[in-house]
């Protein structure tokens, strides 16, 4: 079935406006809640490393299995956070490749940004708010002990 002039005009500028949309959300993968969830995770690494060499090490190192399992929690969330992003560059350019194909197709259905790699990033990512926040807690859980563990009781 063949559509008019202006049913295509419509289209090609439906498609202009998703494009650009897909477009800003690439753009935008670096920026915002992954970018802060990795600077908060990398720094909580690095923020226990100079904690553990500063304070705790010469006075010996106690409840090591919190900053342990601290470790890999953080980790896992930088991992999983780098992953997000890969997964959901991934799913915006099959979008996009949707798109061409929709343009250039009369009869093909509307594309949406429901894709396995999009719904794969989301999960990722939920899950990397889920590791961060234990990882945090954990570390805090170590530096507490340890740091009563300093202080001499009266």
């Amino acid at each position: 079935m063949e559509i008019s002039k202006e049913q295509r005009d419509a289209k090609y500028n439906s498609y202009l406006g998703h494009f650009k949309d897909a477009k800003d959300w690439a753009e935008k993968l670096s920026q915002g809640e992954d970018k802060l969830i990795l600077t908060i995770s990398s720094g909580a690494l690095v923020l226990s490393v100079t904690f553990i060499s500063t304070i705790i090490t010469p006075h010996g190192l106690q409840f090591i299995g919190y900053l342990k399992w601290s470790w890999i929690f953080l980790v896992a969330t930088i991992i999983l956070n780098l992953l997000s992003v890969s997964f959901s560059l991934e799913g915006t350019l099959i979008y996009i490749k949707w798109l061409d194909k929709w343009l250039k197709n009369d009869e093909a259905k509307m594309p949406t940004t429901d894709n396995c790699y999009n719904n794969l990033a989301e999960r990722l990512s939920q899950i990397s708010r889920i590791t961060l926040i234990l990882g945090i807690i954990l570390m805090t859980y170590f530096a507490w002990f340890n740091i009563n563990s300093l202080i001499p009781l009266k």
